[in-house]
């Protein structure tokens, strides 16, 4: 029997977690999620479902409470930092935190700052004086302190405390450089969508000779070629679509770029504005008082345009008036729900639509693809919206984890007029959805209501939806219709007793482990959610956005590994971490 050292710090820190160390008592219970963990017949397998995302050269955001501190998001929310995993040296050797893709632990980063602070690559993050990332004005290490800034405490003269939990960079009252600072972080996530430092080549938009473009960075080479602008607005301005239709805009670094233009544009023409390969820049569209606004498509002669975005993350909204776009393409983009976040991770403008068209624009079609975005305010008559791999998001919420209460889809905020013709797919839709037309619903997760005008065309498949408030085209195979359904044939009966269908509709329902834009665990589906909704998908993996992880699939491989190969008596539990 062994006792815990109460005098180490971290080994107390760690209990009940994957790198745990001291004794416990015997658990004779099989393992699994949260038991069974400790017997020397079992064997836990700790997993991992977030990634680790790089930012390097983040603009940061100050803050309104504190005039020394700043947020390590270019959103201004807090948002905790994450590990750059590193593989491990040594194969036969236990993993380390260093080599898991996890949250940082405070106390590790307090006791051993030099594992995670410094400008190499295999560090977790890095603040630099100035404007750029450079290693001669990195921050020293012994400048850096850990320190809890939940409630902003100043830190001593000379230093600059860091919190990992909340995203939090403070400097002593006065000590801010006065050029500024700019900083290099880790941040976690489910998969590779909405906008992020991921590889995105098959998505970029090739360049032809017939093409104008152009490269956006806040620094650039010397002498400064030609084709190089300092910001999205300056280069729109530049450009010629009458001698050059197609213009392709490349954004080549992660800064943030305050923006304030509208676009024009006339029969034919087709504007790109992407980020470069592995780059996450941040557009803040904002009026004469810095606040989030909108970028306006305009112009009145534009039905046959064309305007695409693709890696980019939007602060602000994007609004179309009549006749002047026809097709608007979001590809791996961020469209911030609630346009901005607040220094308490909470949407800006709960109502607001990250997307709105005026009514007369009958040839415009709207194409989401493996990106986020808020509300979406677009009129029945408009061609169409098809939705793939992506997460739809009406921030209005009372509480953290409560669901959604606001209207996702539909032409007002008020969910009185339904939206266009819909095709949504392998995704999850955090809101009511109100649609003229659900073409086809496939391997999707409807969070609130969906009310469909014509239920006669279209149809539902392998998708959630609440059917005792929804109107919906045909379903196959939806929960919980299939499981109230596959229950009667069991039992030989015509009907459930009211109490048993009511425990069915409660138990098969989404759960996620945040509904949050911003937290880490966003639109994931909990460990506690429900089998048939995590295995519902025509793939058999889960229903929703992060169907083509296929984790399902990758549990039960892992499991007959185990199986095969573990001695036998032996018994394996999966424990996810995250």
């Amino acid at each position: 029997v062994g006792s815990v050292n109460l005098r180490s710090l971290d080994v107390v820190d760690r209990i009940d977690t994957a790198f745990d160390e001291v004794t416990h008592s015997v658990d004779i219970r099989r393992p699994t999620q949260t038991e069974g963990w400790h017997n020397i017949r079992n064997l836990g397998f700790f997993l991992w479902r977030l990634q680790s995302y790089p930012i390097a050269g983040a603009t940061v955001v100050p803050s309104a409470e504190y005039s020394d501190g700043f947020y390590f998001s270019p959103l201004g929310n807090p948002a905790v930092l994450f590990t750059n995993p590193q593989p491990s040296s040594d194969d036969s050797a236990l993993s380390s935190e260093h080599n898991v893709a996890g949250p940082i632990r405070p106390l590790a980063f307090f006791q051993n700052p030099q594992r995670y602070y410094g400008w190499e690559s295999d560090k977790s993050l890095a603040i630099y004086r100035g404007d750029r990332v450079d290693p001669a004005q990195l921050i020293s290490l012994e400048e850096v302190m850990c320190k809890d800034l939940s409630d902003w405490a100043e830190p001593p003269s000379g230093k600059v405390a860091v919190d990992v939990t909340n995203g939090r960079i403070a400097f002593s009252p006065g000590e801010t450089p006065a050029q500024g600072i700019t900083v290099s972080y880790h941040y976690g996530f489910s998969a590779d969508i909405g906008g992020g430092p991921y590889d995105r080549r098959e998505s970029v938009e090739k360049v032809t000779n017939d093409d104008w473009h152009v490269i956006v960075a806040k620094h650039q080479p010397e002498p400064v070629p030609a084709q190089w602008r300092t910001s999205v607005g300056a280069a729109i301005d530049d450009w010629d679509p009458m001698v050059h239709p197609r213009a392709v805009i490349t954004i080549a670094d992660n800064a943030t770029y305050d923006e304030s233009f509208t676009v024009n544009l006339e029969d034919a023409q087709h504007l790109i504005i992407q980020a470069d390969n592995r780059n996450r820049p941040v557009l803040r569209f904002l009026d004469e008082t810095d606040r989030p606004t909108t970028l306006a498509i305009s112009g009145g002669s534009g039905e046959n345009a064309t305007l695409s975005l693709n890696g980019v993350v939007i602060v602000g909204a994007v609004t179309i008036e009549a006749q002047s776009l026809g097709k608007l393409e979001i590809t791996h983009s961020t469209m911030v729900p609630g346009w901005s976040l607040d220094e308490r991770g909470l949407p800006l403008f709960q109502d607001a639509a990250s997307i709105e068209a005026a009514s007369d624009n009958a040839v415009l079609e709207v194409f989401i693809d493996s990106s986020i975005v808020g509300p979406l305010r677009l009129p029945r008559d408009i061609e169409g919206l098809h939705i793939n791999d992506s997460i739809v998001d009406s921030p209005d919420r009372g509480e953290e984890d409560s669901p959604a209460l606001g209207v996702a889809l539909s032409e007002s905020s008020a969910g009185d007029d339904p939206g266009p013709v819909t095709t949504v797919e392998r995704s999850t839709l955090l809101g009511s959805v109100v649609v003229k037309t659900m073409e086809l619903g496939s391997d999707s997760i409807f969070a609130q209501p969906l009310t469909a005008s014509r239920r006669q065309q279209g149809c539902l498949r392998y998708s959630y939806v609440d059917d005792l408030t929804s109107v919906t085209p045909r379903r196959f195979r939806c929960q919980p219709d299939l499981a109230i359904e596959t229950r009667k044939k069991q039992l030989d009966v015509e009907e459930l007793a009211a109490a048993e269908e009511a425990l069915l509709r409660a138990r098969i329902r989404p759960e996620f482990t945040s509904v949050r834009y911003g937290n880490p665990g966003y639109a994931q589906l909990s460990f506690d959610a429900a089998q048939a909704i995590k295995t519902g998908a025509q793939s058999e993996a889960e229903m929703g956005v992060f169907e083509h992880l296929y984790q399902p699939q990758r549990e039960a491989n892992l499991k007959i590994r185990l199986q095969e190969y573990m001695p036998y008596g032996l018994q394996a539990g999966l424990i996810f971490v995250t």
